[in-house]
């Protein structure tokens, strides 16, 4: 019945449900869709969307859908020191923690690596040897960058590289550096002095992608 480490899904247009904050002593109001998966459960609390969740950083719905239905949504999830992970949030799905890390086992004792009842693993896995802590992006879907069309970008929080995920036949994906060329050895408008310490993604209503750093201790 614990809300940690899950995802959750309200409707914060209707009053059904009378929450208090434990912490402000607050009440907050909000509705539950009927479509959640544990709507009817006796074990779960019917706010629940997904379970399995360590650490999210940064998540965004896909503003087009090429499968059909409504858009996807994407998680960057960080993990402790085996892998980050790039996930698409489903009704109802297991992520994997505290058992699993990406997909490769959490546990002491192996044994317990048990399949997991409606378990997903992530589409993508970063060692971390190769990171420190993802942030998730966005799909592009602008009309600037036709190249880019369909993709979902992430960065390293620390180094601020960035990536591109694209997505292959058969439900596999692809990952590729987005290279970037630094403004003294590259005259062009287009090129910039890669950012660190990125905190955020931004989309705007023209589907322009934009980040946020630290800088000084204050995000610009």
């Amino acid at each position: 019945n614990s809300f940690h480490g899950k995802v959750l899904r309200l409707d914060v247009t209707s009053g059904q449900q009378d929450f208090t904050d434990k912490e402000s002593g607050t009440a907050k109001l909000y509705g539950i869709p009927g479509t959640n998966p544990f709507i009817n459960s006796t074990i779960a609390r019917p706010e629940l969307y997904a379970l399995g969740i360590r650490n999210m950083w940064g998540c965004s719905q896909d503003t087009v859908n090429k499968k059909g239905g409504t858009g996807r949504i994407f998680c960057a999830e960080t993990g402790t020191n085996k892998f980050d992970e790039i996930n698409l949030i489903e009704a109802g799905a297991n992520y994997g923690w505290n058992v699993r890390q990406g997909t490769a086992c959490q546990m002491t004792n192996v044994a317990e690596c048990r399949p997991l009842e409606n378990e997903r693993y992530p589409i993508y896995e970063f060692p971390h040897n190769k990171s420190h802590a993802l942030v998730g992006g966005y799909v592009y879907r602008g009309r600037l960058f036709s190249y880019l069309y369909g993709i979902y970008t992430f960065a390293d929080a620390v180094t601020g590289k960035t990536y591109l995920l694209e997505e292959k036949d058969q439900g596999t994906w692809d990952r590729r550096d987005w290279l970037q060329c630094h403004v003294d050895k590259c005259p062009s408008d287009a090129r910039e002095t890669p950012l660190k310490h990125i905190l955020a993604f931004g989309q705007d209503l023209k589907k322009r992608h934009s980040a946020i750093r630290e800088c000084n201790g204050l995000p610009e």
